[in-house]
């Protein structure tokens, strides 16, 4: 395979097709499937696209993102670009607005965290159960928009509690195209957010699916909460497998990911 080169997104242009290879990316995924059946107001390509553009735009200093770029050669010698893997970070801190401790409602974070922001990485396998807790058997509601409001209250609550005071890189998305999968691109993407992560003696953190956990944890990842769906009632033969918010702890530089 030609070499691949990490460049950051700059052009508008390269939003609907890093958009799509993220549909793709995740196409095969239990959880996606969850969203699209129950979260039928949110439209994948459509948010992935507006994250995007947001990321792009210059007045957005605390968002980053990449494309993983190969060189494709053409019969009359010239070459045209493809992308086949996308990363977006956000960088910065998560400010919690005041609110009475008594509330029960679960407060928004400014960053807007969304379920649909997973590192889906490359492929791989789940970690062992030394390393993950195994996830308790799917718990059922009594419909749909129980069950999506789990989602985005589990999603919201595992980030602020980890990361609040903290500053820190966070993951938004991490995808690489199907035909592209398990030759090392995953590992490339990355290396922007451990880079910064260690060159400010920061945290990391992201939402991993189950089949990229072995490249976060090669890369410093520690699984710290579980994130699972319940079910509504009537679907209980609807399996998602777990997923995990993943913090990273810096390393010296000399330990940063090659």
């Amino acid at each position: 395979m030609a070499e691949v080169r990490i460049v950051q997104i700059t052009d508008p242009a390269d939003v609907p097709i890093c958009a799509q290879l993220c549909r793709e990316a995740v196409a095969d995924d239990p959880f996606i499937r969850f969203m699209d059946l129950y979260n039928q107001e949110m439209d994948f390509i459509d948010e992935t696209k507006k994250r995007l553009n947001n990321a792009l735009d210059p007045a957005n200093t605390d968002e980053i993102a990449f494309k993983a770029v190969l060189d494709v050669p053409e019969e009359n010698g010239t070459t045209h670009e493809e992308i086949v893997g996308v990363a977006h970070w956000y960088h910065g801190n998560v400010t919690i607005p005041k609110y009475d401790t008594f509330m029960k409602e679960v407060q928004e974070e400014p960053n807007e965290i969304m379920p649909d922001e997973i590192a889906a990485g490359s492929g791989g396998s789940t970690p062992s159960s030394t390393t993950v807790v195994s996830p308790e058997p799917a718990v059922v509601v009594k419909n749909a928009e129980e069950a999506i409001t789990h989602v985005y209250r589990q999603h919201g609550n595992a980030y602020i509690s980890t990361v609040r005071g903290k500053r820190h890189v966070y993951c938004r998305r991490m995808m690489v195209s199907p035909k592209h999968q398990r030759k090392g691109i995953g590992r490339k993407l990355i290396e922007w957010g451990v880079n910064k992560a260690d060159e400010e003696n920061i945290v990391g953190y992201l939402n991993a699916r189950p089949a990229a956990m072995k490249l976060y944890q090669a890369a410093g990842f520690e699984p710290v909460a579980p994130l699972n769906c319940v079910i509504p009632e009537g679907d209980e033969q609807f399996i998602v497998p777990t997923g995990y918010a993943m913090l990273r702890k810096p390393r010296p530089l000399a330990d940063q990911v090659k």
